[in-house]
């Protein structure tokens, strides 16, 4: 089974693909002009919370993540490939709007790319 995803714009985060079952994807999330997305240490654990939630709640294998200060990697198997895109946007802006809360800001993140 696979299943297109995105709008078919001209960025990776747009552009349709196409998501198949029982296949690892690199996700890779990047700050808004590369700005920083996590300040402090209570940043990390915040999102690794978030990440625990919608891993559960979206059944997705999570194999590895790397955080850094300005983007994050994560590699997973979703137990349903149609819910690829819901739980990185979920996780996304759930983070987005927690991280703007606490330092008053407007928008943080930019770019999300998934590869097979």
């Amino acid at each position: 089974m696979s299943i297109n995803i995105g709008r078919g714009g001209e960025n990776n985060a747009e552009r349709a693909r196409i998501v198949q079952a029982n296949a690892y994807y690199h996700i890779v999330n990047r700050g808004n002009q590369k700005q920083e997305v996590f300040l402090e240490n209570d940043d990390f654990a915040r999102y690794l919370q978030l990440l625990k939630h919608f891993k559960r709640k979206y059944t997705a294998k999570l194999y590895g993540y790397c955080l850094m200060p300005n983007h994050v990697h994560l590699i997973l198997t979703p137990k349903d490939p149609a819910e690829l895109a819901r739980f990185v946007q979920c996780l996304t802006q759930t983070y987005t709007s927690w991280f703007n809360n606490k330092y008053k800001k407007t928008a943080i993140y930019g770019k999300v790319d998934t590869r097979v």
